[in-house]
């Protein structure tokens, strides 16, 4: 069971920070169980992310879309 996120490690959103911004996750589960994944911000009242939860079958991909 393994998770492979692209970009590993964090998002970053670059200035102007008035303008809406977006950066995309790629969560990729590279076994065969299925996975749960759940993303957490740290000040959720400034970031969307979609989708913030779910379940990944094996082999699967999903990109998760983060806005500011």
């Amino acid at each position: 069971m393994a998770l492979q996120a692209i970009p590993n490690g964090k998002l970053q959103f670059n200035g102007p920070y008035d303008v809406v911004s977006t950066a995309k996750l790629t969560l990729t589960n590279t076994g065969n169980e299925r996975l749960t994944f759940l993303i957490k911000t740290t000040v959720p009242r400034w970031y969307c992310v979609v989708p913030n939860k779910g379940i990944l079958d094996g082999n699967e991909t999903i990109d998760i879309r983060s806005r500011k």
